[in-house]
């Protein structure tokens, strides 16, 4: 058993990335409203551009459940890949009221209608939306491309309030679970909730107890910022994992939204850990889209740093040489081209976004980013699959150390590296 590596495919920049990297990903993960953005041409890259390679699609209903806010675009309307989705979910009606979708509605507009629509859109969606050379060709062949694992239709929980929900998800999983043979497919539970949801022992209990009969579980903890969270939050995460792991030992889990503290959490039976190329290890579900600045990926810290932070630290940093940037920072190919000389200040510029630069230059510092991050990721989940938990938190123990010693950083820069510690080690 292994850690499997996921990446979300978000835009069509994507697609190069995700090429030259496609031997470390196990699996590419589509949000449905992405699909629904110019479909032609996602779906034929599927087939052109990652033929062998296995997915599963997320269904996002609960964008329709939330503040309708979230799916405008900057004039105020729906944006046009959401207005697709919401048909093929016989949810136009939401778009057409432009209110958010309540139970009453969904109650309305019937469970078992709901739950096959969304189960056609994951198995069906793309192979319709290829175009007819295209679709021609893989009807000679009938090599026809579907998801790996469904995901389960449901709703997100963020407060006591919305445990309301949980009656309507545990319908429409049962519903999915006695159809899913139609598809012949695994079937997944899909767990959106909130921090407050997670730290509420008894509604997790309750909510994992009926996720538990899916044939596994997806899950996204609303903004779970591995850098900012507390001890007490960490700790949460690994009760969850150990409780469902202990009622569904074959079962997989897989986190839809995680970074290298998800990754160590493969020591308590995650399966598998999804971010998007270079960003998205974290998401607020409440939230609209958008793509972040770029940033410079810092291993010895697993985040990204804004261009400021790492301007200063390699001023600060007793590094003169490409040699010892490569020994302190980072030597993945992508550094070793960059940082080809010993000018690491002028040199390290290449990584650096800003909103103000050129299009040339922050069009290369994206590239680089992007590159150098994806790198380290591979690095990162070999690690994790190579070494024991001991190890692991070893590494820790001594970057932070060595970090403390030096005194090139402020606290606050690292200090999210003691709480992981001192969670992990109390498991050691």
């Amino acid at each position: 058993m292994k850690l499997e590596h996921l990446i979300r495919f978000d835009t069509a920049e994507d697609k190069i990335f995700l090429q030259e990297y496609l031997n470390d990903i196990d699996l590419i993960v589509f949000n449905a409203n992405i699909l629904c953005h110019q479909s032609t041409n996602k779906a034929d890259t599927l087939y052109s551009s990652f033929p062998n390679k296995k997915f599963f699609i997320d269904p996002r209903l609960y964008s329709f459940q939330l503040n309708l806010s979230n799916i405008k675009n900057k004039a105020g309307k729906i944006k046009s890949s959401y207005m697709k989705l919401a048909i093929e979910y016989g949810l136009d009606y939401v778009i057409d009221s432009d209110t958010s979708l309540t139970i009453e509605q969904v109650l309305k507009h019937g469970l078992n209608k709901l739950s096959e629509d969304i189960l056609d859109f994951q198995n069906n969606f793309i192979n319709e939306n290829l175009d007819s050379e295209m679709k021609e060709m893989i009807s000679f062949s009938k090599q026809f491309r579907t998801p790996e694992i469904l995901i389960a239709p449901a709703f997100c929980i963020l407060d006591e309030k919305d445990l309301k929900w949980l009656d309507i998800n545990k319908k429409l999983l049962d519903i999915s679970l006695k159809v899913k043979d139609k598809y012949n497919k695994p079937l997944y539970a899909n767990l959106i909730i909130s921090k407050e949801i997670l730290s509420n022992k008894k509604a997790i209990t309750q909510i994992l107890d009926i996720y538990c009969k899916a044939d596994g579980m997806v899950f996204w903890i609303d903004d779970f910022n591995e850098v900012s969270i507390n001890e007490n939050i960490i700790e949460n995460l690994i009760s969850l994992l150990i409780y469902y792991k202990q009622k569904n030992q074959t079962k997989k889990i897989y986190s839809l939204y995680g970074g290298y503290l998800h990754q160590i959490l493969f020591n308590f039976g995650l399966n598998g850990v999804c971010h998007s190329v270079a960003y998205g290890e974290s998401k607020k579900i409440n939230h609209g889209g958008g793509i972040p600045l770029s940033k410079f990926y810092l291993p010895m810290l697993y985040k990204r740093m804004q261009p400021e932070s790492m301007i200063r630290l390699i001023r600060d940093i007793p590094i003169k040489t490409k040699k010892e940037f490569y020994e302190y920072i980072c030597n993945c190919p992508i550094c070793k081209k960059i940082i080809n000389n010993d000018n690491i200040k002028l040199t390290f510029f290449s990584y650096l976004d800003d909103l103000e630069a050129t299009d040339t230059i922050r069009r290369n510092a994206k590239y680089n980013c992007r590159s150098h991050y994806l790198e380290v990721k591979k690095k990162e989940f070999t690690l994790i699959n190579t070494r024991t938990f001991e190890d692991l938190v070893k590494i820790l123990e001594d970057t932070y150390k060595n970090i403390s010693i030096n005194h090139y950083m402020v606290k606050p820069e690292y200090i999210h590296l003691d709480r992981w510690i001192k969670v992990l080690k109390s498991y050691i």
